[in-house]
C-alpha cells in the first residue's frame, strides 16, 4: 500500500504508529507519524470511539512544539489508562475505518482531514483489523475482567470488540440493549453446576446499566473457558435469565460508595490556571459554581474488581469553586493521603492552599456539589441534610 502524502509541496512517508491496549473500554488513542526529507515531521492524534461518536479527535502537526504535542496527547490519551503498543500502517488504518464507520459523519468537522480519506477508502483484509484488535486487548485476563469487558462491549453495542472475546457461535452474539449504554456496576457470582463441563466455568452476572433515561438490572449466565489467544480467555456462552426496571432511587443506592474529601481555600488567586495548565490529562467539567477536574488512575485494574464500578477508574476529583473553596474527593482514603503529601513536598499549603479540614461521608457528595449552585459544600451538606 501506498504509505506518502503530500502537504504544501512535500512529500511525506510513513515512519511509524502506535496506539493504547484500551480498544476492550471502547476507545482508543492512536498516533501516526511521517517524515519528511525536507520538512520534518507531522504527527497526528486521533482519538477513536467504537461505541457511538466514532473518529471524535483528531489534531495534525507539522514540526509541532513539543510541548504543545504532549498536552495533547496528555488530552487525548491520559485518561484512558493504557499503554501505547506499536501497530503496521495497515492496522492503524483498519482502525480508523472502523471508528468512521461508528459515524461515518464524525469526519465531516474534522479540520485537514479530506486528504486522510482516500486511505480509508481501501478495502483491507479482516484479518488486519483482527491483528490491531488484538494487539490492542490486554495480555491477560482474568474470569472477572473478561466478563467485565465482555459485557462493557455488548451494552456499548460494540459487536466486533465482544466477538473479540466470544469463542461460541458468532451468528448468536447480540447486543444487550438497542443503542449504546453505560455499564454502571456489574458483580459476579461463581456457579456451581454438576452438569456443567469440566472445561467450563460458570457464573452469573448483575449488570446494572444506564437505559432509555431509566435504569435495567441484567442477570445474565455465562460460560468462559481456557483459550490460547491473547488474553487467555474466552466468553462460550451468554444467555440473558432476568431482565429488571430499576428506580433511579434504587440505582443511587446500588451504586453508592463513601467519599473521602480534602476541604481547601485557594490563597493564591491565579492556582487553578496552574494547576489546570500543569495536569492537561485531567478531565474538565465547568458548572455553575465552579470546575471541576477529573483525574483518572494510569491502569483499567478496576475492570478485574469484583464488584465492578464504572468509576473505579477514577484517582480523584478537584473542584475549584468560585467562591474560593477547593474540594478534593476520592473513593479511596490512600488517594486522599498520597494528594496531601504531595501538596506538602510541593509547598502547596504554604504558598496557594490553606487546610480546613478531612472528612468521609457515607454518600457520595462532591459531584452533587459541582452539580448544585452552592459555592460552598457546609451549606449544600447541611442543606441537603448529609
Amino acid at each position: 500500500m501506498h504509505k506518502t502524502f503530500e502537504a504544501s509541496g512535500h512529500v511525506y512517508t510513513f515512519s511509524s504508529a502506535r496506539a493504547t491496549d484500551t480498544r476492550l473500554m471502547g476507545v482508543v488513542g492512536l498516533e501516526i507519524c511521517w517524515m519528511s526529507a525536507d520538512a520534518g515531521e507531522c504527527l497526528q492524534i486521533f482519538h477513536l470511539d467504537f461505541e457511538a461518536y466514532g473518529i471524535d479527535g483528531y489534531h495534525q502537526f507539522f514540526k509541532g512544539d513539543p510541548e504543545e504535542i504532549e498536552r495533547v496527547r496528555s488530552g487525548v490519551t491520559g485518561g484512558l489508562g493504557g499503554r501505547f503498543m506499536p501497530l503496521a500502517f495497515e492496522e492503524a488504518l483498519a482502525l480508523i475505518a472502523a471508528a468512521r464507520a461508528v459515524d461515518p459523519d464524525s469526519t465531516a468537522l474534522l479540520v485537514d482531514f479530506e486528504w486522510f480519506e482516500h486511505f480509508l477508502n481501501r478495502a483491507l483484509p479482516e484479518s488486519v483489523l483482527k491483528s490491531a484488535t488484538c494487539a490492542l486487548m490486554p495480555e491477560q485476563l482474568t474470569d472477572i475482567s473478561a466478563i467485565n469487558y465482555f459485557l462493557m462491549r455488548l451494552i456499548g453495542c460494540d459487536g466486533y470488540g465482544a466477538s473479540m472475546l466470544f469463542h461460541g457461535d458468532q451468528a448468536a452474539l447480540a447486543s444487550l440493549t438497542d443503542y449504546p449504554c453505560t455499564l454502571l456496576k456489574n458483580t459476579v457470582t461463581p456457579i456451581v453446576s454438576l452438569e456443567a463441563s469440566m472445561l467450563e466455568r460458570h457464573y452469573e452476572a448483575a449488570a446494572l446499566i444506564d437505559f432509555d433515561e431509566k435504569y435495567r438490572l441484567m442477570v445474565i449466565n455465562l460460560a468462559i473457558v481456557d483459550s490460547a489467544e491473547r488474553g487467555n480467555i474466552r466468553i462460550a456462552s451468554a444467555a440473558v435469565k432476568e431482565t429488571l426496571t430499576v428506580s433511579s432511587i434504587e440505582a443511587s443506592f446500588n451504586l453508592n460508595k463513601p467519599e473521602h474529601m480534602l476541604v481547601l481555600h485557594a490563597k493564591d488567586s491565579f492556582l487553578e490556571r496552574r494547576f489546570e495548565r500543569s495536569n492537561p490529562e485531567f478531565m474538565k467539567q465547568t458548572y455553575r459554581g465552579g470546575n471541576l477536574y477529573l483525574e483518572y488512575n494510569a491502569h483499567n485494574r478496576h475492570v478485574s474488581e469484583n464488584p465492578y464500578y464504572l468509576n473505579g477508574d477514577l484517582y480523584a476529583a478537584y473542584f475549584f469553586a468560585l467562591s474560593g473553596q477547593v474540594i478534593v474527593a476520592s473513593f479511596e482514603q490512600a488517594h486522599i493521603a498520597e494528594i496531601d503529601q504531595l501538596f506538602h513536598e510541593k509547598g502547596v499549603y504554604e504558598h496557594s492552599l490553606s487546610f480546613v479540614c478531612e472528612m468521609r461521608t457515607d454518600f457520595a457528595v462532591a459531584f452533587s456539589f459541582a452539580q448544585s449552585a452552592f459555592d460552598n459544600i457546609f451549606d449544600f451538606l447541611d442543606h441537603n441534610a448529609f
